[in-house]
C-alpha cells in the first residue's frame, strides 16, 4: 500500500511541473483521496495535513473559482504547514494574478516560491504576462475616461512599461 501511495503522490506534484494553465489537467480528487489516506496513518504529520490543505484548496479553485476567501485560507493553512514546499506559494500567486490583479503580491509569492527552490517556468510567464495585460488594460481604461486623472503623463509611462513586460513574457 506504500508504494501504491507514494505512486499518487507522485501524480500530486505533477502540476507543479506542468506548463499547462489549466487546473483541470491535474485530478486533485485522487490528490485528496491519497493526502487524506496518508492523513489516516499517520494524523499528526503536519506535512501530509499540509498535502490535505493544498488539495482541498485546488479543488475549491477549480469548483468555484470565484470564492478566492475560502481558497486564500487553505492556501495559507497549506503555506504554514508545508513551510519547505513551494506549491502554497505558486497557488497564491495565481490568485493574486486572476482573482485580486495584485501584482505586486502574485511577485511576492513567486518570489517565496523561487527561494525554496522552485524555479519559474512558461506557466509562471504565462501568469506574469496575464497580471501586467491586466494592469495594462486597467490603466487603459483610466486614461480613456472622459477626464483623464491629472497625472496622465505618468500613468501613460506607467502604460508603455507594463505592455513591454507582458510583451516579454
Amino acid at each position: 500500500p506504500e508504494r501504491r501511495l507514494e505512486l499518487k503522490y507522485e501524480r500530486f506534484l505533477r502540476y507543479r511541473n506542468h506548463a499547462d494553465l489549466e487546473l483541470k489537467a491535474v485530478n486533485w480528487n485522487i490528490a485528496l483521496k491519497c493526502s487524506q489516506y496518508a492523513a489516516r496513518l499517520a494524523p499528526d504529520d503536519r506535512d501530509v495535513r499540509g498535502r490535505v490543505a493544498l488539495a482541498e484548496a485546488y479543488i475549491q479553485f477549480v469548483q468555484s473559482p470565484e470564492d478566492g476567501k475560502a481558497v486564500r485560507g487553505k492556501l495559507q493553512q497549506a503555506a504554514q504547514l508545508l513551510p519547505d514546499w513551494p506549491d502554497p506559494h505558486l497557488a497564491l500567486a495565481r490568485l493574486h494574478v486572476y482573482q485580486d490583479r495584485n501584482l505586486g503580491r502574485a511577485m511576492a509569492e513567486w518570489h517565496t516560491a523561487e527561494r525554496l527552490g522552485y524555479r519559474l517556468g512558461p506557466r509562471e510567464w504565462e501568469q506574469e504576462g496575464d497580471a501586467y495585460l491586466a494592469r495594462v488594460e486597467g490603466s487603459l481604461r483610466q486614461l480613456s475616461r472622459k477626464r483623464p486623472p491629472k497625472n496622465a503623463s505618468s500613468t501613460l509611462t506607467l502604460l508603455r512599461r507594463d505592455v513591454y513586460r507582458a510583451r516579454a513574457r
